[in-house]
């Protein structure tokens, strides 16, 4: 028999994500994607059941760091990806993550002009106390952007390799399709589209830049938290799907040509 605790704890999240039944967690091979289908694919698949810290700590010596730079502010030109803490009064399951879950911004920097991409539910939605719930979603570009303010509390990405502009046909038609898309705190959140259009953007030459983040600027506990591996283990869903854009990048190439990468 189950201690009473982990009862408590399995009951606790079947309420956050409204489900009854446990499914086993889907698996993936441990490698690193090349090749002309890239686009649409992971930049490395986690071993199964490999936790965060272990996954980042594999990619981390794999990353080309010429392409990246962490930074506290968007002094320079250029593609920069930024993460801030959940606004919602149940997001504290996510929040245990480090800054793997956390809500995540695209920012284009021209000049002083600067626009956002950032995919949300509509009206800035508390999505929190029901994860499983699929809604509207907000519009996606800002320009100008809402900048995060002069104290930012976590760093930022800035991703130092050729991208298309923010008036660009690749990112106009990457916006459209994202925004004919519910919002869905697991299946189509803010992490995997932020990571499809820096995809977008780029024409497949960073993937994953979520994760990049976390390896380069972020921060993740040692082990995962008990909670979020219950919520795993109940919906079938890893961490690493709830990071990964490669499903959206898939859906994007059944309806457009992917983006050339830019010069």
């Amino acid at each position: 028999m189950a201690p009473a605790s982990d009862v408590c704890l399995e009951r606790d999240v079947q309420q956050i994500v409204g489900v009854s039944e446990v499914q086993r967690p889907i698996e993936h091979e441990a490698v690193a994607e090349t090749g002309p289908d890239a686009f649409s694919t992971p930049l490395m698949r986690p071993v199964f059941g490999q936790s965060m810290h272990q996954y980042l700590e594999q990619l981390r010596p794999s990353l080309d760091l010429s392409q990246f730079a962490r930074v506290s502010s968007m002094e320079e030109d250029g593609l920069y990806l930024h993460k801030r803490h959940i606004r919602g009064d149940h997001g504290k399951m996510l929040e245990q993550a480090g800054t793997a879950l956390l809500h995540t911004v695209v920012y284009l920097k021209n000049g002083q002009k600067i626009v956002s991409l950032d995919f949300g539910p509509v009206g800035e939605a508390d999505v929190t106390a029901n994860l499983t719930e699929a809604v509207p979603c907000g519009p996606v570009m800002h320009d100008p952007a809402e900048q995060p303010g002069d104290t930012v509390e976590l760093p930022f990405l800035h991703i130092k390799v050729p991208h298309y502009p923010a008036d660009s046909e690749a990112l106009s038609k990457a916006v459209e399709f994202s925004q004919s898309r519910l919002y869905h705190a697991f299946a189509n959140n803010c992490i995997q589209n932020t990571d499809f259009f820096i995809r977008a953007l780029t024409g497949g030459e960073i993937r994953n830049a979520p994760l990049v983040y976390d390896a380069l600027c972020g921060h993740v506990p040692a082990q995962d938290n008990p909670m979020l591996v219950m919520f795993m283990l109940m919906t079938g869903i890893s961490w690493f799907d709830v990071c990964d854009g490669s499903r959206a990048a898939a859906d994007f190439l059944r309806e457009h040509l992917k983006p050339a990468v830019p010069s």
